[in-house]
């Protein structure tokens, strides 16, 4: 899994910068412990992904070429403007990472029927745009390397090429 996760925060707080952590790299002996494991880290990292779990289902999506997404990607259906965790504007699929947190009684000060009837309603309204919408959890983009997540975004329309990105 390489670490995505950990330097992700920090990019998308503003505490580093993805030169930085290149320019890091760069003063690292090649022959350094962990060297490869930190410079594909610092490839893969993104500070757009908003949580740990958006940057872990970018990471086990992460080697065909045809499932590199766009991120946060801001899209108007009517008067609403919705943010996707995934876009794949050229397969029209919205994907959508589910942590539970959000779901928590109180969670974030707002009651759980509310934010699932919220999320419903978005949904629809992405899915009446003609967009598709893939969506999983923690377990189906850690499980089997995340076979069910891969599965998912397979019945979408993306599907992996075998090229790397």
């Amino acid at each position: 899994m390489a670490g995505s996760p950990p330097w992700t925060r920090p990019l998308h707080n503003g505490l580093c910068s993805a030169e930085g952590l290149q320019e890091a790299l760069e003063r690292l002996p090649e022959t350094a412990g962990g060297g490869p494991r930190a410079r594909q880290a610092v490839r893969l990292a993104d500070g757009r992904s908003e949580s740990p779990g958006e940057s872990m289902s970018r990471v086990r999506m992460g080697a065909p070429a045809s499932l590199k997404p766009e991120l946060q990607v801001s899209v108007r259906v009517g008067s609403e403007l919705y943010i996707l965790d995934y876009y794949w504007p050229d397969h029209g699929v919205a994907g959508e990472f589910d942590g539970r947190v959000k779901y928590r009684s109180a969670s974030f000060g707002q009651d759980p029927e509310d934010v699932v009837w919220r999320e419903k309603l978005r949904e629809d309204a992405l899915r009446a745009s003609g967009l598709t919408v893939a969506r999983w959890t923690w377990a189906q983009a850690w499980g089997d390397a995340g076979a069910q997540m891969l599965r998912r975004l397979a019945a979408a329309g993306v599907r992996p090429t075998g090229r790397r990105w």
